[in-house]
């Protein structure tokens, strides 16, 4: 790949991911299964199972919309993330990791504490604008 497609800016609209929605019931799934088998009083043992079924539940909740439902990628300056609420922020990635399977970006908005993070998996974007963000991720951030 040439570092062309890098000087242009595009959007990346992000939609949710069933593969996200399955890998996340997994780990919760297993995360039962590995109470059951602990040897804790059977009381602890509900209170944790309530405090895994209330993650898997927001974590459901947060897969089935994504709290970012797209991003634009300018030439230059900061990018603009279209939440799911409507409101737009101007933020900038601070970390991020490439992988042939995701991307994950960790992005500082302005106005917010902490930076928000983004877990792409290949089904939550069209696979050209997520290659042009890891085109863009490997040629302007390294």
């Amino acid at each position: 790949m040439s570092s062309a497609g890098s000087s242009q800016a595009f959007r990346l609209a992000i939609e949710p991911s069933r593969r996200l929605r399955a890998l996340l019931g997994a780990v919760h799934l297993v995360a039962v299964a590995a109470l059951a088998c602990t040897a804790l009083p059977s009381g602890c043992k509900l209170g944790l199972g309530a405090a895994v079924a209330l993650s898997a539940w927001r974590c459901d909740r947060g897969a089935r919309r994504p709290p970012i439902r797209a991003l634009e990628v300018p030439v230059a300056g900061p990018w603009r993330l279209e939440l799911a609420d409507g409101r737009v922020e101007a933020g900038r990635p601070v970390a991020f990791r490439v992988h042939p399977s995701f991307v994950l970006l960790r992005i500082a908005a302005d106005g917010r504490l902490w930076p928000r993070a983004l877990l792409l998996l290949p089904d939550a974007a069209p696979p050209d604008a997520l290659r042009a963000l890891r085109v863009w991720l490997l040629a302007k951030c390294r």
